[in-house]
């Protein structure tokens, strides 16, 4: 017995496919995907083919209300035919569902409200890195900062969690479908100049004050005191090369940090609570070094190791201590530290200067990774807000306590000193009955983040101190 005839030699050939009735009236291009093109997938409008059987139409995405062009929503609501799917459009559909981010780019909430005339297109992978009032085209209610709304610090890195809330995220369109929109480019630029400069450059002078005080707002000068990991040794002895770096030797001192870039990553992950801190401070400092050198090699090899940064603070977290005896309460008052004998003072200083420097790491760091993410524009972090751990997440302020260099004047701070937890739905209200010589750098970086450096220069200005 023969073999049957293939539909060519039949005479019965398939139907040539033709762009759908939408894209022909539009005279545009059609991708003829099946069981709608894009382009009516985009906007919403029906996709019918010519040769489709007439038994019903097919709507893109069923809603009731139209969507912007460019923003996907549940990829449940697509109901293609059975056998007929486009992975790649439902592969992107679940992209955006899965991703999300915050409500606000960055710390403030109300008070950060970026208005963008149009709306852009993100990267294939990630969404639009604005807020979603810029997307949905309302406009914030800024309220005033009190006890009652606080500013809150919300910035956090990717892999920690994900929102409850649903939130619209926008994709790369196809080259064959062009981007009608862009970036306003002006307002982010004013936002990261009015909210994020001092903080930056911060953390841009962390090599320096590392080399010459062994010390970061986030690094407390004694930490190392006893002990210095070899990643960090590395780490500081970088510092020094790339102080000493000019444009004779600028090409050998990278090379050289790049190459203690790689030991660090070839190197086995920590168990040990400081090795894991030292190991995290060391990868700080670097990306430091390298994002903000200028150099395009230094940039693009600080970029491709950002996600060693982020696995770095995520190992971080299991050694830190929200609350508790490490994070007792705002008084002194509440937890009696003795000055003699001096050993249980000497011991909880010694816990409190790990835990604070870990503390204080993990908000850096994260600070850092968001900077990082906006500037390159990559898919934000996702929000905690349905977490309980996020909204207990807490620091100490206090110069005194962050300044004290031996047990006894630990002890003293702590009792004849008030001490400050920060969280970060209360940073303002929280300092508010700080003195002028209470908030050191971390403070003053927490506080024009959450503020804006005028609000925080006015509110610092109050107390007699200069930002």
């Amino acid at each position: 017995m023969s073999p049957p005839l293939p539909r060519m030699e039949r005479g019965d050939p398939p139907p040539r496919r033709k762009s759908c009735q939408a894209c022909v009236k539009a005279k545009r291009r059609c991708d003829q995907r099946s069981p709608a093109c894009l382009r009516c997938v985009q906007r919403n409008i029906i996709c019918q083919y010519p040769a489709r059987p007439s038994a019903g139409n097919i709507r893109s995405i069923p809603c009731q209300t139209p969507l912007s062009a460019g923003v996907l929503t549940n990829p449940s609501e697509i109901q293609p035919e059975i056998g007929s799917q486009d992975e790649a459009l439902l592969n992107a559909m679940e992209m955006a569902q899965d991703l999300q981010f915050f409500g606000s780019p960055w710390p403030g909430d109300a008070a950060h409200d970026l208005h963008f005339d149009e709306m852009a297109l993100g990267a294939v992978d990630g969404p639009l890195l604005t807020s979603n009032s810029a997307l949905r085209g309302q406009d914030d209610t800024q309220t005033g900062i009190n006890e009652q709304n606080d500013p809150e610090l919300s910035f956090d890195f990717a892999g920690m969690g994900s929102s409850s809330a649903t939130t619209d995220l926008a994709t790369r369109l196809p080259l064959a479908v062009s981007a009608p929109n862009r970036l306003d480019v002006a307002a982010l630029t004013r936002e990261l100049e009015g909210n994020l400069s001092y903080a930056i450059d911060q953390i841009k002078a962390a090599p320096r004050t590392m080399l010459m005080e062994t010390e970061t707002p986030w690094c407390h000068p004694l930490l190392y005191k006893e002990r210095m990991p070899r990643v960090m040794q590395d780490a500081v002895s970088s510092c020094a090369l790339y102080i000493a770096k000019n444009s004779v030797n600028a090409p050998v001192i990278m090379s050289c940090i790049d190459a203690r870039v790689n030991d660090l990553l070839d190197s086995t992950l920590p168990e040990d609570p400081l090795d894991t801190l030292a190991r995290t401070h060391a990868l700080l400092l670097y990306q430091i070094i390298r994002f903000f050198d200028g150099d395009i090699l230094a940039r693009s090899s600080a970029d491709a190791t950002f996600g060693e940064l982020e696995s770095s603070v995520d190992s971080l977290t299991q050694h830190i201590t929200w609350a508790g005896e490490s994070n007792p309460g705002t008084s002194g008052k509440d937890f009696d530290l003795a000055t003699f004998p001096l050993q249980p003072s000497r011991e909880y200083w010694k816990e409190w200067v790990f835990q604070e420097s870990a503390r204080r790491t993990f908000l850096a760091a994260s600070f850092f990774l968001r900077t990082w993410k906006l500037l390159s524009g990559r898919p934000l972090p996702c929000c905690r807000r349905d977490i309980p751990l996020y909204m207990h997440q807490s620091w100490t302020l206090s110069a005194h306590l962050w300044q004290a260099r031996n047990a006894y004047e630990f002890s003293l701070a702590w009792k004849e000193r008030k001490h400050y937890v920060v969280t970060r739905k209360a940073v303002i209200s929280t300092l508010a009955d700080a003195g002028r010589d209470d908030i050191e750098s971390f403070g003053k970086m927490l506080l024009t983040t959450a503020m804006g450096i005028d609000e925080a220069r006015a509110w610092l200005g109050m107390k007699g101190v200069a930002l």
